[in-house]
């Protein structure tokens, strides 16, 4: 049994047949799967997280040495529990637990009580619960005395006694677990200051994201006998940021925005922090990117792309969001001007306020004498029809009305940021291309066109932001019904659409594990609309590589063709699941003027978990229709038709 970066690991070996390779001529030679090698993998595979190499991560411990080792597979299942860095699948997480834990992983048995603590990927089971935290405990697991505790704390399967869970935290921190010395940090900070401050350090410096947080929280608000120092914590949270914790990416951003603690304030920055922190499920951080949008600190100003912002967050349940949309909608500052509107947003505002017993805070005040104040200019009619959309608010009563006439859903997404990529150089989308008809509606004309694809049965379908950017409509190939433009981002270079009429949609499933470099995949698409067949269009290849131009990790890099008109369409593997959306290419003949070589096929896809952190924040669910056999090309082309489109950008 090995000790491995804070994990207890008990290599379990392959049997003979794995420990041996042939050569070309079938001969056997030396093992090769040996356990110094699995050691060495497994501590390769935590360094590259540590640096934020989350791709070659992955690779390494999804290949074949480490595939079915228990250590790789619970430190997978922390990752799907998590969603740091895979996309949370607490499905996957219980099964790759379950796994490692039967196989005696200690740090797996942990993982495994804690899905039937909290139902991850299986129902809340406090008896298994237990018997897999104690069964840790016996092995000695530094986290699970520290979530044993928790029990204790939480009432758990136990009745609640903060007594029984301080010797537990103590046992844990002693052990030296992160975790553990958190815990306990916070169980004793009002007896013993000097002692939860070292405690707290401790659990920081071994990279415990929330303790790094909390440390800057305890440094700014000059607690546990500290000095307030913003550059100092300005550290921490930046460090707890870059791990993926939405309120510290939250925190970084302001401290972004402001400059109070990295010199000169960086609203661009800020921003693409903010989209982070939303991604990352704080509610928010959709106000927040709106006030900077409004702004115009963060580029062009664009008071509806703040109010689309501000109605997200409204609608997720922000009270102050909620608040801020009451004000627009009596200034009529990028919605129209409506006092119903006006009096119904701060109607639902109060009761979050409330909600959240911060119905005596400033804000909750102010929203309350704004609503006294419109109310007392209703009469009876106008005072029940505000009163009732406030009532009915969460089922779209308060839809979003922007100053816009036409298609004012797409305009409010209009970006003002370049597509990801495009200033970066020799890399050009492949989208939109512009019609050689040059079809006109009225006042509007087809001005491109892209590929997309269906994700649910509601008719939500994906293409990427850059096909959609600047268009006064979306329209689908061939129809006039404007699409509804639901959410869009700039910097993945994703957008959502929806259907108005989704009968008979046959969405797609979406992987949700990453793609693996040389598997081989294929992309379809309706290129070049106009000039090539108007039907869609299949080709093949493999993923070259897990990151996109100069190591972008957001992207794949492809060897599929790809041509204008294909950005937005799905990137499939051989079961017909998206594994990317197509976003770029390499501009060949600028590389070629460059270098001299003309690169062949050099084409780049966003990743499936990026889509799918994409798609959640969006409140939508991926399909998956579990497991299918491989298909043939011919196959994948008659599936793929079924789910993509061709998306036509038509402007004024």
């Amino acid at each position: 049994m090995k000790r491995l970066g804070g994990l207890l690991l008990i290599i379990a070996l392959a049997g003979p047949a794995a420990m041996v390779s042939r050569t070309a001529h079938g001969q056997l030679t030396t093992p090769v799967e040996t356990e110094s090698q699995i050691t060495r993998l497994l501590a390769q595979a935590r360094a590259e997280m540590a640096q934020f190499r989350y791709g070659e991560a992955q690779t390494l411990l999804r290949g074949e040495v480490l595939r079915d080792q228990p250590a790789a597979l619970a430190l997978l299942g922390w990752l799907h529990l998590d969603g740091r860095i895979l996309p949370r699948d607490p499905a996957l997480a219980f099964a790759s637990f379950k796994r490692a834990a039967e196989a005696g992983e200690p740090s797996a048995m942990t993982g495994l009580a804690l899905t039937y603590r909290g139902g991850f990927g299986t129902s809340v089971d406090a008896t298994l619960a237990k018997q897999w935290m104690q069964r840790a405990q016996e092995a000695q697991h530094p986290d699970a005395f520290a979530h044993f505790g928790d029990f204790y704390f939480e009432g758990f399967g136990f009745p609640k006694d903060a007594a029984l869970a301080l010797p537990l935290y103590e046992r844990a921190a002693s052990l030296g677990s992160a975790y553990g010395r958190l815990r306990l940090s916070e169980q004793i900070r009002a007896t013993d200051a000097p002692r939860a401050l070292a405690l707290l350090q401790q659990a920081a410096d071994q990279g415990d994201r929330m303790a790094q947080f909390r440390l800057a929280q305890t440094i700014i608000g000059e607690q546990l006998g500290l000095k307030r120092d913003l550059p100092v914590a300005g550290q921490w949270i930046q460090r707890a940021a870059q791990s993926g914790l939405g309120p510290a990416m939250m925190l970084y951003a302001r401290l972004l925005e402001t400059g109070e603690a990295y010199g000169p304030p960086n609203p661009g920055q800020a921003l693409r922090w903010y989209q982070g922190a939303t991604l990352a499920g704080v509610v928010n951080g959709w106000l927040a990117q709106s006030l900077l949008i409004a702004s115009g600190k963060a580029g062009t100003q664009d008071i509806e792309q703040a109010a689309r912002l501000a109605q997200r967050g409204a609608e997720a349940g922000d009270p102050a969001a909620q608040w801020q949309m009451a004000q627009w909608y009596d200034q009529g500052r990028g919605v129209i001007r409506s006092t119903s509107l006006a009096y119904a947003w701060a109607s639902v505002a109060i009761t979050s306020f409330g909600s959240l017993n911060a119905g005596s805070t400033p804000p909750a005040q102010a929203a309350s004498a704004f609503r006294d104040r419109l109310g007392a200019s209703f009469d009876s009619a106008q005072l029940a029809q505000a009163q009732g959309l406030a009532r009915d608010w969460r089922s779209g009563a308060l839809a979003l009305q922007l100053q816009s006439t036409s298609d004012p859903l797409a305009r409010a997404f209009r970006q003002q940021q370049p597509p990801l990529g495009q200033s970066l150089p020799n890399l050009t989308p492949p989208a939109p291309v512009g019609p050689s008809s040059g079809l006109s509606d009225g006042s509007l004309r087809r001005t491109g066109s892209g590929s997309g694809f269906f994700v649910s049965t509601e008719g939500h379908l994906i293409t990427n932001q850059h096909v959609i950017n600047q268009c006064t409509q979306m329209r689908l190939a061939g129809q006039s019904t404007p699409l509804t433009v639901i959410a869009s981002d700039a910097a993945i270079d994703l957008a959502i659409l929806r259907t108005p009429t989704p009968t008979g949609v046959k969405p797609v499933a979406v992987r949700k594990g990453p793609a693996r470099q040389g598997e081989e995949i294929a992309t379809y698409g309706y290129p070049l609309q106009g000039l090539l067949s108007s039907g869609g269009q299949i080709n093949t290849g493999i993923v070259a590589a897990l990151s996109g131009l100069r190591n972008d990790a957001n992207q794949l890099q492809i060897n599929a063709p790809v041509q204008a008109g294909s950005s937005g369409g799905p990137l499939l593997d051989r079961r017909g699941e998206v594994v990317g959306v197509v976003v770029s290419k390499l501009n060949a003949l600028r590389v070629a003027q460059n270098t001299g070589d003309i690169p062949q096929n050099v084409n780049f896809a966003i990743k499936p978990e990026v889509l799918v952190r994409f798609m959640r924040a969006q409140g939508i669910e991926p399909v998956n229709y579990g497991a299918s056999s491989t298909l043939s090309t011919e196959g994948l082309a008659e599936r793929a038709r079924d789910f993509t489109v061709a998306v036509e950008c038509w402007r004024n």
